[in-house]
C-alpha cells in the first residue's frame, strides 16, 4: 500500500513534466527531457527580446508573465540568465492557464 501511494504522485509529476516541457518546447524554449520533478528549468527562446529596460531577458519575461497573473522565477536568481524556473506543483487546470499566458506573452495567442 505504501509503495502504491508513493507511485501515484511520482506518476503525476512525471506526466506534468513531460506535458509542460513539450508545450514550452513548442513555444521555442529549450527544455531538458525530465523524468519527474516539482520544477522545470527552461532556456528562453532565442527570438524573445523582452523589455530592453529589464536587467536581463529572463527578468523581462517573468515581469511580463506576472502582469498577466503568472508567476515564474528568472534564471538569473540561480545564476543562469536566459532561463526561467517553473513550479509544477499546481493542478493541470492552473498549469494549462499558465501555458496560455506564456503563449500570449510570447505572441502566439
Amino acid at each position: 500500500m505504501v509503495a502504491a501511494a508513493r507511485a501515484a504522485p511520482v506518476q503525476i509529476y512525471a506526466r506534468r513534466c513531460h506535458w509542460v516541457a513539450a508545450e514550452l518546447t513548442k513555444l521555442g524554449f529549450s527544455v531538458p527531457r525530465p523524468r519527474a520533478g516539482f520544477f522545470l528549468f527552461a532556456r528562453l527562446p532565442a527570438d524573445f527580446v523582452g523589455d530592453i529596460s529589464a536587467e536581463s531577458r529572463d527578468v523581462a519575461l517573468c515581469a511580463a508573465l506576472a502582469r498577466e497573473g503568472c508567476i515564474a522565477v528568472p534564471g538569473l536568481a540561480f545564476g543562469y540568465p536566459d532561463h526561467v524556473r517553473l513550479a509544477l506543483c499546481a493542478d493541470d487546470e492552473t498549469l494549462r492557464g499558465a501555458l496560455h499566458v506564456f503563449a500570449k506573452v510570447l505572441g502566439y495567442r
